[in-house]
């Protein structure tokens, strides 16, 4: 693999804690913030399409590969990306993983069409 393939921007995004009115806070229920911001080879796969609420939806999923870091080891499938250039927002679906073994990119799947 090389470094030409890395050919979208994606920004890696996490939900904060807010505040639930009792002096506590609730993990995982406020605004998304943007952990890092990362290149990435994006390989669509096979999509489908499911029903919901009596509406025909379409999911697109993808295999994102990004160089592995701190930033990027930290992905938990709870987290989103969204293209920096089109806005387009993704869910993560997978924990990530090291596709051959070699420590330089990670692998982990993400799918566009599913409401966050």
């Amino acid at each position: 693999m090389t470094a030409g393939k890395l050919t979208h921007r994606l920004h890696l995004q996490a939900r904060t804690e807010q505040d639930d009115g009792y002096g506590g806070t609730i993990p995982g229920t406020g605004e998304w913030v943007t952990q890092d911001t990362v290149h990435a080879e994006m390989r669509p796969m096979r999509g489908g399409e499911t029903v919901q609420a009596a509406r025909l939806t379409g999911r697109q999923p993808y295999v994102v590969r990004v160089r592995r870091s701190a930033k990027t080891l930290a992905i938990r499938h709870d987290w989103r990306v969204v293209d920096a250039r089109a806005g387009t927002v993704f869910d993560v679906r997978s924990p990530t993983h090291d596709p051959d073994g070699k420590r330089a990119y990670l692998e982990f799947l993400v799918e566009e069409g599913v409401p966050s």
